[in-house]
C-alpha cells in the first residue's frame, strides 16, 4: 500500500494502514500488508536537501525569456539548427514532476554557448550571461570551487535518499528472491516458496526463459498450477512500485465522468469507465463483437 505519509494513513493506532492490518490479521492470520511512502513523492522530497534554488531560478528565467514569446522561441530553434547544436530546443520545468529538472538543467548547460549567442543577437540583458561565466568572446570562466560544491550536493542527496528509503532495507531479502530466483537460497525463503524455488532452479528451460525475458514477463509466464505462491509473491512485490499518482489519476477520471450532467451513471458503469481509463490493456474489439449474443445493427 502506497501512501503520501500523512498521519491519517500512517498513524500507529488509528491510521488507515494500521486498521487495514488489524482487519487482515483478524480475517487471515499470518497475513500482512507491505506499506511504503509513495516512491515518486519520496524522490520529490529528497530535492529539499539540495540548496540549488539560485541555479534553478537562473535557468528557469532564461528558459521563460526564450519560450514565453513565440518569436524568440522560433528564432532560437532556427539558430540551433543553423549551428548544428546538440539539441534543437530548450525544455520547460514542471514543478509537479521535479525529476524533469535534471533534464532542463542538462539541456541548458549543453546549449549555454548558443543561448548566450542568441541573447547577444537579440540584445537581451539578463543575469544568465554573467552568472554562467560565459563572455561574448566564447571563453568560459568557471568558478574554482565548483567541484567541491558538486560533491557536497551529491553527498547531501545521497544521505537524504538513504534516510527516506530506509524502509526498503527491511524487505531486501524479498527483493533478492524476486530479482535473482535462480541464485537465491531456498532455505532462507518463506516456507511457502521453498519447494517452488527448488523446482524452478532445477528446470533448465525456466532458467533460459529467465535470461531472455524481462523480469515482469518471466513471472507472468509461470504456470499458476506449478508456481502459485511464487506468482502471488511476485505480484505482491511488484505492486510496491505503484504510486499515489495512480489514485490521483483515478480520482481525476471519476470527477470528469461523474458530473451533474450524468446523474444516471451507475456505480457499475463508473467502475467500468475507471478500469478502462486507468488500464494499459488494449481491448480486442473484434473478439468482443464476435462473441456478443446479440449485435444491434440499427446503429
Amino acid at each position: 500500500m502506497a501512501t503520501h505519509g500523512a498521519k491519517s494513513f500512517t498513524g500507529k493506532n488509528i491510521g488507515m494502514v494500521k486498521l487495514l492490518k488489524d482487519k487482515l490479521t483478524t480475517e487471515n492470520p499470518g497475513s500482512d500488508i507491505l506499506s511504503f511512502h509513495c516512491i515518486l513523492h519520496q524522490e520529490s522530497l529528497c530535492k529539499s536537501a539540495l540548496d540549488i534554488k539560485h541555479v534553478i531560478e537562473l535557468v528557469i528565467s532564461v528558459v521563460n525569456i526564450i519560450k514565453s514569446k513565440a518569436l524568440n522561441h522560433r528564432q532560437l530553434k532556427s539558430l540551433l539548427e543553423d549551428l548544428e547544436a546538440e539539441y534543437e530546443d530548450v525544455l520547460y520545468h514542471n514543478n509537479v514532476g521535479w525529476l524533469s529538472l535534471a533534464k532542463v538543467l542538462k539541456r541548458v548547460w549543453a546549449l549555454r554557448e548558443e543561448i548566450i549567442v542568441f541573447l547577444d543577437m537579440k540584445e537581451i540583458s539578463c543575469e544568465f550571461k554573467t552568472k554562467m561565466g560565459v563572455k561574448s568572446g566564447g571563453k568560459q570562466k568557471m568558478p574554482g570551487n565548483i567541484a567541491t560544491k558538486v560533491k557536497s550536493y551529491l553527498k547531501s542527496l545521497e544521505e537524504e535518499m538513504e534516510r527516506r528509503f530506509q524502509d526498503f532495507s527491511n524487505t531486501e531479502p524479498e527483493f533478492n528472491i524476486l530479482a535473482y530466483p535462480f541464485t537465491a537460497d531456498p532455505g532462507a525463503a518463506p516456507d511457502e516458496l521453498q519447494l517452488e524455488l527448488m523446482d524452478l532452479q532445477s528446470d533448465p528451460a525456466m532458467k533460459e526463459a529467465f535470461n531472455s525475458a524481462k523480469l515482469v514477463d518471466f513471472y507472468k509466464s509461470l504456470s499458476a498450477d506449478n508456481f502459485p505462491h511464487l506468482r502471488k509473491f511476485a505480484m505482491k512485490m511488484f505492486s510496491l512500485f505503484g504510486s499515489t499518482y495512480i489514485c490521483e489519476q483515478s480520482f481525476s477520471c471519476m470527477k470528469i465522468n461523474k458530473n451533474k450532467y450524468r446523474g444516471l451513471l451507475t456505480d457499475t458503469n463508473l467502475e467500468a469507465v475507471l478500469r478502462i481509463s486507468t488500464s494499459n490493456l488494449n481491448p480486442d474489439f473484434k473478439w468482443i463483437v464476435k462473441n456478443c449474443d446479440r449485435v444491434h445493427l440499427s446503429h
